[in-house]
């Protein structure tokens, strides 16, 4: 089955790769953390049993010297949501320059956490 994830704003991240000096490949990776205020969501139907849309409030975008970027966001289930047991599946990852498959695991403690790749442009 696969799952369909909204509004993975990468634009920052592209930005600052266009702001970096000097040839990207020349450098080590940039490393980008925001907590409580990410622009990772969940859809309706990326977790069975959790029929909401939610935000994940952290996340982590690393870039690569090549211009790769390495997405990470993790949250918690929305109140009054549990799980009998651990889901772990593929999503549908949209950034602003492409669509890619990642990793999403939310466990049964409520933890959530999404893993997407984004190739080099």
């Amino acid at each position: 089955m696969r799952f369909k994830r909204y509004a993975l704003m990468l634009a920052g991240a592209g930005a600052l790769l266009l702001a970096l000096p000097g040839p990207i490949a020349a450098s080590g990776a940039t490393v980008i953390i925001q907590r409580d205020g990410s622009d990772c969501s969940i859809g309706r139907h990326d977790i069975p049993g959790v029929p909401v849309e939610f935000s994940l409030p952290s996340s982590t975008v690393v870039i690569t010297p090549t211009g790769a970027l390495n997405v990470t966001c993790t949250g918690r289930l929305p109140d009054g949501f549990t799980l009998a047991q651990t889901f772990e599946g593929t999503v549908t990852c949209e950034g602003d320059v492409a669509i890619v498959q990642g990793h999403i695991v939310a466990t049964r403690s409520g933890q959530v956490m999404i893993a997407c790749h984004f190739p080099a442009p």
